[in-house]
């Protein structure tokens, strides 16, 4: 009998582990190729919507995992239009330039839906009516969803 539970218990298990890996993966097959944009060259001009930016104060992080921060907001099934991002820096570099300005660069991670959702509230998110990636945005990661 305590053979047969063991073996219960480690198919249980297996079939646990296999269905979460399964989930994730969904989740980052859905995901998007991100497309590299310039918004500080030229004004760079966000369509309608609900936008949300990520509140990295309350993190104590300047560091950005698109990957790990796309798949929370897909998990949610929270449905986003768009996601711009952009990382903290302690320096910019204008495309074409040798010069590196030393300036503090902070980082950037907009969402844009086409109706308000609160869920990203849980996640860390705060809506803007102003949206922007910030200073020194000359690679901005952009990923569409539709």
């Amino acid at each position: 009998m305590k053979k047969f539970l063991a073996i219960t218990q480690i198919f249980l298990f297996g079939m646990l582990i296999s269905t979460s890996c399964q989930s994730s993966k969904k989740i980052t097959d859905k995901m998007p190729e991100a497309v590299i944009e310039d918004h500080a060259s030229t004004e760079y001009t966000f369509k309608e919507g609900h936008f949300y930016t990520f509140d990295f104060g309350s993190t104590h992080t300047k560091v950005l995992d698109d990957k790990a921060l796309i798949e929370k907001i897909m998990a949610a099934k929270i449905p986003v239009t768009d996601i711009w991002s952009k990382n903290g820096a302690s320096g910019c570099r204008p495309p074409g330039s040798d010069l590196v300005m030393t300036v503090m660069v902070d980082p950037a991670f907009l969402v844009r839906l086409n109706k308000e959702d609160e869920r990203l509230s849980a996640l860390g998110f705060v809506k803007t009516e102003e949206p922007g990636t910030g200073d020194c945005a000359y690679v901005v990661r952009h990923y569409r969803f539709q």
